[in-house]
């Protein structure tokens, strides 16, 4: 009876630190969905995606200049048929937060714990930095969504390059729920991290996008991520 208990306890806990432990610096309002769901994942940028970095991990800019490969965490559940699309976001300002990468239709590709896509990406990888964003201690996390009824994702509603990304309104535009993990990372790239860049405030993207087209719809090349 004991040992059933403290077995019970120590999955419970390491179930806390794994949906926690995705969770360090991630703004509540990105990261609200994190613990309804045990799934975890890893990111590199160094061709190794069942050891990614840890999340937090301080970055070069060098070091983050092309796109990272991705798998699910050590301590993962593998759903072999969910697919997912993922983003990165600089989340430095919460009034100025900015798209930099969005690619759907992630699946796990039976190679360890890889999961990989077929697909373009929607929004091309921009690496850290790429819109002017300036700062030591910069902040950005990559975030996880599960694709509704596990359907290919050919098209996505984003804001136009550069723009203020409101996290709200994609999910809305795009039919998606709250991500359900992601992955932190900072990034130094010199000087003053400044909220005062080319983004608007978060909210008021929606009101941006209706006077100044700010919103676009755009699509994925080859869709068949199976």
């Amino acid at each position: 009876m004991l040992a059933a208990y403290l077995t019970h306890v120590a999955c419970a806990a390491a179930l806390f630190a794994r949906t926690h432990a995705q969770n360090t610096s991630i703004p509540a309002d990105l990261s609200i969905g994190f613990e309804t769901d045990s799934v975890s994942f890893q990111v590199s940028y160094v061709g190794d995606p069942e050891n990614g970095f840890r999340p937090g991990t301080t970055f070069k800019k060098a070091d983050v200049a092309k796109e990272p490969q991705f798998a699910y965490g050590d301590s993962s559940g593998i759903a072999t048929a969910t697919k997912y699309t993922i983003l990165l976001l600089d989340i430095s300002c919460d009034s100025a937060r900015t798209l930099h990468y969005a690619k759907p239709n992630f699946i796990y590709n039976f190679d360890i714990t890889s999961i990989s896509s077929n697909s373009s990406a929607i929004v091309e990888y921009k690496p850290p930095g790429a819109f002017g964003e300036t700062g030591d201690g910069r902040k950005y996390a990559f975030l996880f969504y599960n694709q509704p009824g596990n359907d290919n994702i050919t098209t996505l509603k984003t804001p136009k390059e550069g723009e203020a990304f409101d996290v709200k309104q994609f999910q809305d535009d795009n039919g998606l729920v709250d991500s359900v993990a992601g992955v932190p990372m900072v990034v130094n790239l010199g000087g003053t991290v400044s909220c005062d860049g080319k983004a608007t405030a978060t909210g008021a993207s929606t009101a941006a996008a209706a006077s100044s087209g700010a919103s676009k719809t755009t699509s994925a090349g080859d869709a068949s991520a199976t």
